[in-house]
């Protein structure tokens, strides 16, 4: 695997203070690749200008990855076939289309037995 696609989850625990998450997005800061889902996600929970000015400015940092048609295609596979959120299954569909390995703690939606890309680096 090339990259890691960080869920929406790591983000917010990033944003929000969580010690594993800062070490982890710290730790592997080169590897990390930005879905426009967990950008978005990461966004909406910040209603303050500045602080949502200083998060935009750092996701920058990391490449953000098209949702493109073998993205979307993939996720409507996902979705059929998992009958996860489809938020959820794009998430998915961008790691696999890129060859990244999905970052979650999310083992609800992302059991790593059903998902053999997904990765949970901690849990709180």
């Amino acid at each position: 695997m090339r990259g890691l696609v960080l869920d929406s989850c790591i983000w917010i625990d990033y944003f929000n203070g969580i010690a594993s998450a800062i070490k982890y997005v710290d730790k592997y800061r080169s590897a990390i690749l930005l879905s426009p889902i967990s950008r978005a996600e990461a966004l909406v929970h910040y209603t303050n200008t500045h602080a949502l000015t200083d998060i935009k400015s750092f996701l920058d940092f990391f490449p953000l990855l098209a949702l493109n048609t073998a993205v979307v295609d993939l996720a409507a596979v996902i979705r059929h076939q998992s009958r996860i959120k489809l938020t959820d299954a794009l998430q998915a569909a961008t790691a696999v289309v890129f060859d990244a390995a999905l970052v979650t703690r999310d083992v609800k939606d992302f059991n790593p037995q059903q998902f053999p890309f997904v990765e949970v680096p901690y849990t709180v």
